[in-house]
């Protein structure tokens, strides 16, 4: 309605009009100022020359009369301009002293509220403070506001009683910060087909947000599986409801955009349902606060654009609200001759305290370093009275000195890093107080955090009855099974596979706007499988020729079908079956895996005709790996065929192959079993060892004793080296038997050490095997 100079003019202009205009009260008394502007002064003069004005002025510290100290510079003109009505000498000493001063530099922000808790226990302790029911006579003063927060956590609990009388910044509140969240979200939404759908990371900062977490754990977690079991990129509004119906009031779509009326319906809405988890929480008596001032700002904004009759968007009313919130300040509320005092600087005129603690002791903290934001020319300013940053300077040295003459023990506490740009450099009271004063008794020092530097030992789990217990499971017909993948995953790195495996643990996946290497192979298999499976129909095995393959090759369009029917199962969380045309990245990929494809055909009409025998074949059965140790073993082998090397196609004269396809880069050549098995070995064979396991698992599962050649099919070097035959030491490895025996002997030695109970589970011994692990946080580790 009106700026300060506004309400300061028409004030003066009110006092002008003559002295025959009565006045509400017979006497104005005025006390705490020190710095007056020129509204104030006319003000003072005009009250005075009525007669109904007194005045007081606490100049008690001996810093006032210090030559040249802002703290005085303007208090001794308004002592002789505006003298007392009444002599309050007593409070005056002739030759004030100042109290015994205890600095100390801290290394840490909230390292400043921890020492002053302890402080407050020490005072405590020895009777400092009188009574911890109602500890009126000590104050915690915060230059900085956003350490409010943790120093409210830092009080002592034998404090009962707490008094704040300083603003806090809203925008540094959990609140704020929610609905900053939910304002994005809401931005970001879109319509399609008559259907609201928010955007994944939106929902993500929502859901994962601790405030919202702890009304609703259930329906955030529920919504959060949901997107990465679904792999949902847009959430529509719908689903949203059915599965949390208790945030459905956040997620309803604002759908008139021209207006006010619904957007501060829905943020109304919002913060009363809010208001509603914490209303008779002690524990959040805090929120509480947050979010009434977020209500009360919303009604300001609201009645400001009813009254002078302003329409607006619904996107420009989000904004104009957030910038208010952005400049908004919570006042909070107490009992003021009641507890421990915690205050702004400002909040402490007129006031003492016998014990004192003040944090931010530094530069551009206290004194503060603002500047008012005018266009009026600082030369003007001077010539016409107004405010200036020397008036600033003066009220914040006044404030500090007046504060701390009449206290009996006061500590002051400044941040005491050197890092660049931080606002690390003392306050110049304090430097005052050291080399101006010398008369002050001032003990300075510096807090310091012991730390112990010692060789961080590489994680190990031992195997305890509980955790061998687990491990019988994999033991047990019918329990939990090892594969392949698992038994690489521990000669990378056992203690990955003891979380993975043994615990169950995995954390979610990421929802990727993107299609990952595991679900592009994925998909490369299943479109393999389909074209033969769907070839070979119910018969046991089907002959593949040339004819064949060139028809799959020509048939595009089966291939685009099936590619995309895929895709869209897979990648895109469609139903089976669903053939939505791609776009952008599916539709690239998918071009790319029909070239794949297409290679693979044209090299296998080099081995054709052939048998097609099984795709995604699953064995199921128990390893025997010693006398006392059998294990579950649960594999799928991607496909398996029979080829004719002699060209002579007829029964009897075919080999067996176990075929695995990969998509990235593979090595199809090794000269021993250490490079299988040895975890430090670089590009570790894990393919060639996961192939040896398949041939031995089928031939038990089947009782086939006959040769098995094991085939990688590597989709990334088809056109340049076609299919490959695996090498050992330099020759084809047409049959695995010659290797098998020590293959199986080492392949049995790496499950006995799973289950031999004085082997712990270690971190892998290179850290490049932690790349990809989703539990290198927890071991700390963190290879480029």
């Amino acid at each position: 309605m009106a700026t300060r100079g506004m309400f300061a003019r028409n004030a003066v202009n009110l006092l002008s009009k003559g002295r025959d205009r009565k006045l509400p009260f017979s006497r104005y008394i005025f006390v705490g100022f020190n710095v007056l502007t020129l509204s104030e002064i006319k003000i003072f003069e005009k009250l005075q020359a009525r007669g109904c004005a007194d005045f007081y002025w606490d100049m008690a510290s001996p810093a006032f009369s210090a030559k040249g100290n802002r703290a005085s510079l303007f208090m001794q003109q308004n002592v002789g301009c505006f003298p007392s009505l009444y002599d309050l000498g007593e409070l005056y000493p002739e030759n004030p002293d100042f109290p015994k001063i205890h600095i100390t530099g801290v290394p840490s922000a909230f390292g400043q509220t921890k020492l002053a808790g302890q402080q407050l226990d020490r005072w405590i302790a020895s009777g400092a403070v009188t009574d911890t029911a109602d500890a009126i006579d000590t104050a915690v003063v915060l230059p900085d506001e956003s350490l409010f927060i943790p120093m409210v956590h830092a009080v002592p609990p034998a404090i009962s009683a707490l008094n704040v009388t300083m603003g806090f910044p809203l925008k540094n509140t959990a609140v704020s910060s929610l609905m900053s969240a939910i304002v994005n979200l809401h931005l970001r939404s879109s319509r399609s087909r008559g259907e609201w759908s928010f955007f994944y990371e939106d929902m993500r900062a929502v859901l994962t947000h601790p405030m919202l977490q702890s009304y609703a754990p259930e329906g955030c977690n529920a919504l959060l599986r949901l997107m990465v079991e679904r792999r949902l990129y847009m959430v529509s509004a719908a689903l949203i409801a059915e599965t949390a119906p208790a945030l459905a009031f956040i997620f309803t779509p604002v759908t008139d955009t021209n207006g006010i009326d619904e957007v501060h319906d829905y943020f109304f809405r919002l913060a009363s349902t809010l208001r509603e988890f914490t209303a008779g929480d002690k524990e959040r008596m805090i929120e509480n606060y947050f979010l009434d001032t977020y209500l009360i700002e919303l009604e300001n904004i609201r009645r400001a654009c009813r009254n002078w009759k302003i329409s607006m968007k619904d996107t420009t009313f989000i904004q104009l609200l957030q910038s208010t919130i952005s400049s908004a300040s919570i006042r909070f509320t107490g009992e003021p001759l009641k507890g421990l005092q915690v205050m702004g600087v400002l909040e402490t005129r007129a006031l003492d305290f016998d014990n004192l603690i003040i944090l931010s002791m530094n530069e551009r903290v206290f004194p503060r370093k603002q500047y008012s934001r005018s266009f009026i020319p600082d030369s003007l300013r001077r010539s016409y009275g107004m405010a200036t940053t020397e008036l600033q300077e003066s009220i914040f040295a006044y404030s500090f000195y007046r504060l701390i003459s009449r206290a009996t023990n006061v500590r002051l506490f400044y941040d005491a890093r050197t890092l660049s740009g931080k606002n690390s450099e003392i306050s110049r009271y304090i430097a005052q107080l050291l080399y101006l004063f010398p008369e002050c008794e001032v003990d300075h020092d510096l807090a310091s955090f012991s730390s112990v530097i010692s060789e961080e030992a590489g994680l190990t789990v031992e195997k305890t009855p509980e955790i061998m217990a687990k491990l019988k499971e994999f033991t047990v017909k019918g329990g939990r099974t090892l594969s392949a993948s698992s038994i690489n995953g521990y000669i990378n790195c056992p203690l990955s596979f003891y979380l993975k495996r043994v615990c169950g643990l995995d954390l979610d996946e990421e929802v990727m706007d993107y299609m990952d290497s595991g679900t592009y192979g994925d998909i490369m298999h299943a479109a393999a499988e389909r074209l033969y499976k769907e070839l070979r129909g119910s018969r046991h095995e089907v002959k593949i020729t040339s004819e064949i393959l060139d028809s799959f090759i020509k048939d595009e369009i089966k291939l685009d079908t099936v590619i995309t029917e895929l895709i869209n199962e897979k990648y895109n969380r469609y139903p089976a079956g669903d053939r939505t045309p791609l776009v952008g990245e599916c539709k690239v990929l998918a071009r790319v895996m029909k070239h794949f494809l297409i290679l693979m055909f044209r090299a296998e009409k080099g081995i054709a005709p052939f048998d097609f025998i099984d795709g995604e074949h699953k064995v199921r059965g128990t390893m025997r790996i010693t006398d006392s140790l059998s294990v579950n073993i649960y594999q799928i082998i991607d496909r398996i065929d029979r080829i004719y090397p002699s060209g002579r196609y007829g029964e009897g004269l075919g080999l067996l192959r176990i075929v695995d396809y990969k998509t990235g880069g593979d090595l199809t050549e090794f000269k021993d079993m250490d490079e299988l098995f040895d975890p430090e070995i670089k590009d570790r064979r894990k393919a060639i060892l996961q192939l040896l396991f398949y041939c031995n698992a089928y031939a038990q599962q089947t009782g086939y004793d006959g040769a098995i050649r094991p085939q990688i099919y590597p989709f990334r070097t088809l056109s340049t080296s076609g299919l490959p035959p695996l090498k050992y030491s330099g020759e084809a490895l047409d049959d695995y038997r010659p290797v098998n025996e020590e293959f199986m002997e080492r392949f049995r030695s790496t499950i006995a050490e799973i289950f031999n109970p004085n082997i712990p589970f270690t971190q892998a011994l290179k850290e490049d095997s932690c790349t990809f692990c989703s539990f290198k946080a927890i071991c700390r580790r963190n290879p480029q």
